[in-house]
């Protein structure tokens, strides 16, 4: 799918939100805060969420992103606080490469497996588009028990020259016949 450009600044930059509990309709309860820092592009630095537990002030979550010269986000890695130990642990991560055109062509989606200590793999796409900007193959796995990608959905197009959609064929795999299953072929006349 095409990436989006930034448009996290136009004249104004937010630096935080704040989420109130109402308790009554003349009282509120301070909830949890979000900061934001920015890139001079626009585009987010840094993310840092906070709540409050007995009046006082927690970390929660962190995140920091990273952006290719074009604006597109290529990583995000998440964190969160550890209450124990006083620091940030890894959560999840997030990355995105672009193909020559910008369109996102690889996105991994990886979490944190504490017990192990290393990132586990849960997620993953890859597209592939004409010069023309029309999806031909898109592929979704899934990160499986043994922290091997696993395929888990297909989609194939082709389109006639007037770049209308031909055809569509839609499948999913099946791991015990280790190959996909057509689930549907849509023919455009």
């Amino acid at each position: 799918m095409k990436s989006k450009q930034p448009v996290f600044l136009n004249e104004t930059t937010l630096d935080s939100v704040v989420h109130y509990r109402f308790s009554s309709e003349s009282d509120s309860i301070l909830k949890s805060k979000m900061e934001y820092k920015w890139y001079e592009t626009g585009n987010p630095k840094t993310s840092l969420g906070y709540i409050w537990k007995n009046g006082q002030r927690v970390y929660s979550e962190k995140s920091d992103f990273t952006f290719d010269e074009d604006g597109h986000i290529t990583s995000q890695n998440m964190f969160l606080w550890d209450t124990i130990q006083n620091n940030w642990v890894n959560y999840k991560q997030m990355n995105n490469i672009y193909d020559e055109n910008g369109y996102d062509e690889l996105f991994t989606y990886l979490k944190w497996n504490t017990e192990l200590e290393r990132w586990d793999k849960y997620y993953k796409e890859l597209s592939d588009y004409n010069e023309n900007g029309n999806l031909l193959e898109f592929t979704i796995w899934n990160g499986n028990e043994n922290n091997n990608w696993e395929y888990f959905y297909k989609e194939v197009n082709t389109y006639n020259t007037n770049d209308t959609l031909n055809n569509s064929y839609i499948a999913f795999w099946n791991t015990d016949l280790n190959d996909w299953l057509n689930y549907q072929t849509i023919t455009n006349s």
